[in-house]
């Protein structure tokens, strides 16, 4: 993440691929990311226009590219989740817990969701709560 950004492209492409072939509903498309990805995920998201609707990240935190003067860049009006265990020994819980508040400050609509006694990891158990937190229609209802 500290040289050029070749990636970005191949991911926007990628999108754009997708969506040319199929019936993707372009004001709905989530990014997601575990660790390095989320990490990856939010600087993306957070530079410049994407056609990402949101962003959740999983135990990532922000990049420096993303701070300017100690203020975080592109974050106003950005709707973004961050997941993350109390036990992460990669990205330490603390860090999530500033970044949280970094980005609520610079004007994004952030869900901060701790997980107690989870390490580097990614919680399964939590895909249904982020969907929900996207797009409350894409919940299944329970059968009976």
């Amino acid at each position: 993440l500290m040289g050029p950004d070749t990636d970005r492209q191949r991911l926007l492409r990628s999108v754009e691929f997708v969506r040319e072939r199929c019936n993707v509903d372009g004001d709905r498309i989530l990014l997601t990311g575990l660790s390095d990805g989320a990490t990856y995920g939010l600087s993306t998201f957070l530079s410049g226009d994407t056609p990402f609707a949101a962003m959740a990240a999983i135990a990532g935190v922000l990049h420096p590219k993303n701070v300017e003067g100690g203020a975080i860049v592109g974050a106003e009006g950005k709707r973004i989740s961050i997941t993350h265990g109390t036990k992460d020994w990669m990205f330490p819980v603390q860090l999530a817990q500033a970044a949280q508040q970094a980005l609520r400050e610079a004007g994004a609509d952030v869900r901060y969701h701790e997980i107690a006694d989870l390490a580097h990891a990614y919680p399964r158990e939590e895909n249904a709560a982020i969907l929900e937190w996207f797009d409350p229609s894409l919940i299944l209802p329970l059968s009976s």
